[in-house]
């Protein structure tokens, strides 16, 4: 015999099986379905530990080199790519682990990536809406010359520092993010050759996810941020979702001094979703590295990129102009995006699409995320990806 419910009582139940139906959909593995997962091999555990308890804040000094010799033979043989490895657990995170191979040297890779006057995003386009050093130890908030620190070093040379940052949006909710990370950097040669490594540890949860989203394709760094708490994804639109906790250890190692040839290997632990759960699966890790391998690889390997004292110069002078000033260069990148995207799905939406035909869009940023625009188009444009007038370039 059945009971009787009310009407309201049965809506919030029908929302909840809808909303675990849509969820079940959204974490179905992307591109990876068939691939075999792989634990990584005990005798690196205690090495990860070390780097694990060096980014958590645990004060070690000096460095013991011989403490993580395990992780670092790790990195540089050659593995079997059928497989997803993965780490083993921390804090209740899913986890996975990611390498790829860069032709650059060390010194070259620095002056782009970690230059002081080249803002983060600009070679992660597609992963950092913007991001800046908050404190840097003795440095201020100032990064050094890391490039310059190799020639005298005869033990690791430790930066520690606090990064507030800004991604980019999902590409299947829509949901990007505000939080602050606790980053050490390590400097130091190994078996004759250079290494840098950089922990990244958020201590706290992320602020709410706010709607975003990924206009058309994802390589033409086309993004738009509402400012409007939620997801984007229909069907959750009223969902409060976090990144709880995440942490990450990426090894760059120098493979070959006589040649271009430095080696990229991160692992990552990451735990976000709403009402306290965990949503996230080790293929979304996978394909969130990938994104960011694409567009890194992309740009330092691309024969156009200027010279980083040239992009340095460029991106200087766009941070000496006021705010109002960058408004009027930006205002012209958000009247493309409305005639390239506004009769979109996304856009369209009516919540969106009075921000941007009122102005409030533009008028609600502030300095730093009307200056990443200017940023962006500066590197689509060396990089042939600019707005064209009717549409942005395909990937050839």
């Amino acid at each position: 015999m059945f009971h009787k419910i009310s009407f309201k009582k049965f809506l919030y139940f029908f929302t909840i099986i809808n909303t675990l139906i849509s969820l079940s959909l959204f974490l179905l593995p992307a591109a990876q379905a068939g691939q075999r997962e792989k634990k990584l091999p005990p005798e690196i555990k205690s090495g990860i530990r070390y780097l694990v308890k060096l980014g958590a804040g645990k004060k070690v000094n000096p460095v013991n080199i011989k403490s993580i010799e395990k992780v670092l033979d790790f990195v540089i043989t050659e593995k079997d790519n059928s497989y997803l490895y993965y780490p083993e657990n921390w804090r209740d995170t899913t986890r996975a682990y990611y390498e790829f191979d860069l032709e650059t040297d060390m010194e070259r890779l620095l002056k782009y990536s970690y230059n002081p006057s080249i803002p983060s995003q600009a070679l992660r386009p597609s992963s950092l809406r913007y991001s800046y050093w908050e404190k840097i130890d003795e440095h201020k908030d100032k990064l050094p010359q890391l490039w310059n620190l190799f020639g005298d070093l005869d033990k690791p040379l430790v930066i520690h520092g606090v990064e507030q940052e800004v991604i980019t949006p999902d590409a299947n909710t829509g949901a990007y993010y505000a939080n602050k990370v606790e980053r050490t950097l390590i400097l130091f040669r190994h078996r004759g050759k250079k290494v840098f490594i950089t922990i990244s540890h958020q201590p706290d949860k992320s602020d709410v996810g706010k709607k975003g989203a990924v206009l058309a394709h994802d390589e033409d760094w086309n993004y738009f941020y509402s400012g409007i708490e939620g997801l984007t994804m229909k069907g959750l639109g009223w969902a409060s979702s976090y990144m709880y906790r995440s942490f990450s250890i990426a090894i760059y190692y120098e493979m070959d001094p006589q040649k271009p040839a430095v080696r990229y290997a991160i692992f990552k632990w990451l735990r976000a979703g709403w009402a306290g759960m965990n949503m996230v699966k080790r293929t979304h890790i996978a394909n969130g590295m990938k994104r960011f391998v694409r567009d890194y690889k992309f740009i330092l390997e691309h024969p156009n990129l200027p010279g980083p004292k040239d992009l340095a110069s460029h991106f200087e002078n766009i941070s000496r102009l006021s705010t109002e000033e960058m408004k009027v260069i930006a205002k012209e990148n958000i009247s493309n995006m409305i005639r390239e995207y506004g009769r979109g799905d996304i856009l369209s939406r009516r919540e969106f699409s009075h921000l941007l035909k009122s102005g409030d869009y533009l008028e609600n940023m502030n300095r730093r995320e009307v200056e990443s625009i200017l940023v962006l188009d500066y590197m689509k444009k060396v990089l042939g990806k600019e707005y064209k007038g009717t549409l942005f370039w395909e990937k050839k």
